[in-house]
């Protein structure tokens, strides 16, 4: 084919073509890759976006071609000679078109092929570090687009596989040998899509595995597609070409041509395998027959597929619904159940969705068992034990408005409000899985969940005082609060008549847990309960002294209040009775007396004391009248004998000495001595007696 103008505008046609297609492709996996929050697909519209820019270089430069030609025919024209070709040297400086065609070639090309190279590599890079801190390939985020998704990456590999072969098959002209370059962003479009939608019919009849590669695996391959790019350009500055040779731009990826040109790759492949074995492989009777088998055998795989989609296996701890495009039709138990094909009619499982510390959802698995958790206030702690009202919690503290006391310090009422730090877990099973399905995506049951437990949860402690909450009916929270939150769950889901179907769960418990108020008035509440505990403490210390006081005085302190209990009413009796009050006082004395206590020793010793005195006294009376009647017998004889007894008793231990007046000079020489000694001298008679 002549390299003529018409050539170049038809080349320049096709790029914008592949322009135009490159991009709807892009913004189809784009639109998607949100949508579904596929990581690959995201990653897949990066790589098809940045061949975008290989077209827009090949439309502009087989337009600028198309210029130089039409330039080179004006000049022949005039009837100056022109040159075979502008790459060829003596390029005459008045054909501007030729200049720029030169400058094209020699900057803007290898500029376009730099730029993709370093979006290739650094896109790639980045969607790979963050697919590894996404926890690697272990999860996926959950997809409930799995259908749009197929049809749309099939799309996508069918556009851009055709693309890609319309473009290699003109690129085997001379002249549009460059649209090499665009066919192989496009054959890198179809392969990428077509990854995609693999993982995809993977992902709906069986696990995600091929899935959770393509996260890596797209990037990855954009890296190595940069890293072409970027040694094709190196190659280019030292590789010799020759006069009136069109330089081969570095995008032009030999990998993905293999997607591009297929046919002339295996041809390749067959001519050096037949060259080494000495024989031609392709033309033996094996290779032909399975060349025509292969379309009887995609058939046989697609029906293949198409009855499997026919079986739907629930497993045991799974509970399912079957829609038919859409809509439900019934629900299914465990075991094997028949339906319409894919995409007739599918199976919905519920998806068991995680959250992790972060608060990103991971699916684990899907089941309709099992106890599914909502945190609707703080977070609970993770170290074990009691956790104080002044200790740091781990995560956000959640808090809750609550009414104030009835009356302040004063007794006057109060206008401001108290806020409380809640822990409170709610527990769910799904119960009705059709209901539980069409509540919300996967993603957003939770929350939504979460969001009308909280609401209820808002209404409920507004209602109530911070005493109460506090206080010891707090236990019983749990089963008010739950009746409420059953009752709004009730209200949930709308069907098309306007009743209200329920979320399709079933709450098995609410804990509430560790309440408590800000941790800045935590100082305040806890001064309150310590002055409590110690009014408390005295109390105890006092009844600890009465019982020990009423013990010691009575003996118990049943007996104690007892006879407490008499004297009160001893002291309500009217005093002029005297039978009521004296039979009052022996009962009272007969409790008193047989008691064990201090009492009834004070009244034992009283009666000791008394009967010690009267005795006394009785004998000194009785005494008295035995002398009294001695005197009256003989006045005379009893004061002789009382006046001889005095003497008696005042000279009994006297020395008396009679002397006669008749003796002249009388001396008396007299010995001394203390009778009582030595042991005695401290006796109190020896040193008090001698009067």
């Amino acid at each position: 084919m002549n390299a003529d103008y018409t050539s170049y505008r038809r080349a320049t046609s096709v790029s914008l073509i592949g322009l135009v297609v490159q991009a709807a492709m892009a913004i189809i996996l784009i639109v998607y890759g949100v949508i579904a929050h596929d990581r690959s697909a995201q990653s897949a519209s990066a790589m098809v976006g940045i061949g975008v820019l290989a077209w827009l270089a090949l439309a502009i430069a087989f337009d600028q071609h198309r210029r130089e030609r039409i330039e080179a025919m004006e000049h022949d024209a005039l009837g100056n000679a022109g040159v075979g070709s502008v790459f060829e040297k003596g390029t005459d400086d008045f054909r501007p078109a030729a200049r720029r065609l030169v400058g094209i070639y020699k900057y803007f090309i290898p500029i376009v092929s730099l730029v993709m190279a370093a979006g290739y590599i650094g896109l790639g890079i980045w969607r790979v570090r963050e697919v590894v801190d996404l926890n690697g390939l272990s999860t996926i985020p959950p997809n409930n687009h799995l259908e749009f998704g197929l049809a749309m990456a099939v799309v996508v590999a069918v556009v851009g596989f055709f693309m890609a072969r319309y473009t290699a098959g003109m690129a085997r002209q001379k002249v549009w040998a460059n649209l090499r370059g665009g066919a192989a962003v496009a054959g890198g479009a179809a392969v990428s899509a077509f990854a995609i939608a693999v993982g995809l019919v993977v992902d709906i009849f069986g696990p995600d595995i091929v899935s959770r590669i393509l996260q890596a695996g797209i990037p990855g391959l954009m890296v190595v597609l940069g890293a072409e790019v970027a040694i094709n350009f190196l190659l280019n500055l030292y590789r010799p070409r020759k006069s009136g040779e069109v330089p081969r731009p570095a995008f032009d990826s030999r990998l993905l041509s293999l997607i591009a040109a297929p046919d002339t790759v295996v041809k390749s492949i067959g001519d050096a395998i037949s060259y080494q074995l000495g024989y031609d492989v392709t033309g033996n009777w094996f290779y032909q027959l399975v060349s025509k088998l292969v379309g009887p055998m995609v058939a046989l795989g697609l029906v293949i597929l198409v009855l499997l989609s026919s079986v739907a296996i629930v497993q045991p701890h799974q509970l399912g619904v079957i829609t038919q495009f859409g809509k439900w039709k019934r629900d299914v138990g465990p075991g094997a159940h028949f339906k319409l094909p894919w995409p007739i009619e599918q199976l919905e499982v519920p998806v068991y969705l995680e959250r992790d510390d972060k608060g990103r959802l991971h699916e684990t698995g899907r089941t309709a068992t099992g106890i599914r958790v909502i945190q609707l206030g703080s977070s609970p702690a993770i170290k074990p034990g009691p956790v104080l009202w002044t200790t740091d919690h781990t995560g956000t503290e959640v808090f809750y408005l609550v009414q104030p006391p009835h009356s302040g310090p004063g007794g006057e009422a109060s206008s401001d409000l108290a806020m409380a730090a809640v822990e409170c877990s709610l527990s769910y099973e799904v119960a009705d899985v059709r209901a539980y399905e069409m509540l919300a995506p996967p993603a957003q049951r939770d929350d939504i969940l979460q969001g009308v437990a909280q609401r209820e949860l808002v209404h409920f402690f507004s209602s109530i005082t911070i005493d109460e909450l506090l206080g010891p009916k707090r236990g019983g929270l749990g089963g008010v609060l739950k009746k409420q939150i059953e009752a709004a769950f009730a209200k949930l889901n709308v069907d098309s008549t306007g009743k209200p179907i329920g979320s399709g769960v079933h709450i098995v418990s609410l804990n509430v847990a560790k309440l408590h108020p800000s941790k800045n008035v935590s100082a305040a509440y806890e001064s309150v309960v310590e002055a409590d505990q110690k009014a408390i403490a005295l109390i105890e210390g006092a009844n600890a002294d009465k019982i020990r006081k009423l013990s010691a005085a009575a003996g118990s302190v049943e007996r104690a209040e007892q006879i407490l209990a008499e004297i009160k009413i001893a002291s309500k009796l009217d005093a002029a009775d005297e039978m009521a009050v004296k039979a009052q006082e022996l009962k009272i004395r007969k409790l008193m007396e047989s008691a064990t206590g201090s009492v009834a020793k004070s009244l034992a010793k009283a009666n000791n004391e008394r009967w010690t005195k009267y005795m006394s006294e009785r004998g000194l009376a009785a005494r008295y009248d035995g002398l009294l009647a001695s005197y009256n017998a003989s006045p005379a004889l009893f004061r002789a004998s009382i006046f001889f007894d005095s003497w008696k008793d005042a000279l009994g231990k006297s020395i008396v000495y009679v002397t006669s007046d008749e003796v002249p000079n009388l001396r008396i020489d007299a010995d001394v001595k203390i009778k009582d000694t030595g042991v005695d001298v401290f006796r109190a008679e020896s040193t008090t007696g001698g009067k």
